[in-house]
């Protein structure tokens, strides 16, 4: 279930109303060229942000694959259960992806979209499925460590992987 007010279908929205307005604005008191190339700017502004805000692919495609990486992990997994119609989501994408990074080989990352089989199951097997973006952090074991939904916690996970080693 997605609880997010702003999805990628309302943004698209919300963009043409802005671009509309903006051009029936300049329509009215003159159109100029430099209005015309604000006019593009501002389109050109808001496709940028939605392509690289926009979620991409999970990072498993199917439960199977999903249920190996997770039993088969030889480190901590942070699973991040997304839509892609989740303002939420978007705003997670760079603080996860910086946590990846940061901690490369201490922890895996794994991202799984909700409309999937894969993170529909999988959400639904770890109750994760109230609200994306949902979080779940799991030891190599298996056992939970944190979960977060909303939001993502970057201080949390760092100290849910800390007090477990």
């Amino acid at each position: 279930m997605d609880v997010s007010i702003l999805n990628r279908f309302s943004y698209i929205i919300l963009a043409t109303t802005v671009l509309v307005g903006m051009g029936l604005f300049f329509a009215r008191s003159g159109f100029t060229r430099t209005r015309a190339l604000a006019l593009g700017v501002a389109a050109l502004a808001f496709f940028v942000a939605w392509a690289t805000l926009r979620t991409g692919p999970g990072t498993a495609t199917d439960t199977q694959a999903a249920n190996l990486v997770l039993r088969d992990s030889e480190q901590p997994v942070l699973i991040e259960f997304y839509s892609d119609y989740c303002a939420g989501c978007l705003a997670a994408r760079p603080m996860v992806d910086r946590l990846e990074r940061e901690l490369g080989d201490q922890l895996r990352v794994v991202r799984l979209n909700v409309a999937s089989p894969a993170g529909h199951d999988l959400a639904a097997q770890l109750q994760a499925d109230q609200a994306t973006p949902a979080f779940v952090l799991l030891d190599p074991s298996g056992k939970e460590l944190w979960r977060g939904f909303g939001f993502f916690d970057d201080a949390a996970v760092r100290s849910a992987l800390s007090s477990s080693t």
